[in-house]
């Protein structure tokens, strides 16, 4: 179980710098997924399986990364951009079982208009998890 857990922190962290360039350039961006796509959690908080609508409850939820900041143009107008990935923890029953899930989940926002081509981008948020491990062996 605790393999499983590195392997898939160790997965989202290759994906969040992919994720948090790719969210700058739309409006909004929100996945929410497990690793095999069998289970999603959308942006209102719906966990469902299919067709199914699962009711769940929250154990535990990870930052691995949190980028925010401005993109300022050269006439003076500034918009703000945000990402986020994370990593979520739900317990629910489904198909007469008890289910534990882990969620990787990216999201990310852009003000800046299509036509604004001069910005310059300022990072004021980014906070990445560090994982406290390291393989010692030569």
């Amino acid at each position: 179980m605790v393999l499983r857990q590195a392997n898939l922190l160790s997965l989202a962290i290759v994906f969040t710098g992919f994720m948090s360039c790719a969210a700058q350039a739309g409006d909004h961006y929100f996945s929410c997924a497990t690793p095999g796509g069998n289970y999603q959690l959308n942006e209102e908080g719906e966990l469902r399986s299919g067709d199914k609508l699962l009711k769940y409850r929250k154990l535990r939820q990870i930052t691995i990364r949190q980028q925010g900041g401005v993109c300022a143009a050269k006439n003076g107008s500034k918009y703000k951009w945000d990402s986020h990935t994370y990593l979520i923890e739900l317990s629910t029953h489904d198909n007469d079982h008890d289910v534990k899930l882990m969620f990787l989940c990216e999201e990310g926002g852009s003000g800046v208009p299509a036509n604004v081509t001069d910005c310059v981008t300022r990072t004021t948020l980014d906070k990445e998890l560090r994982p406290a491990y390291r393989n010692r062996a030569k």
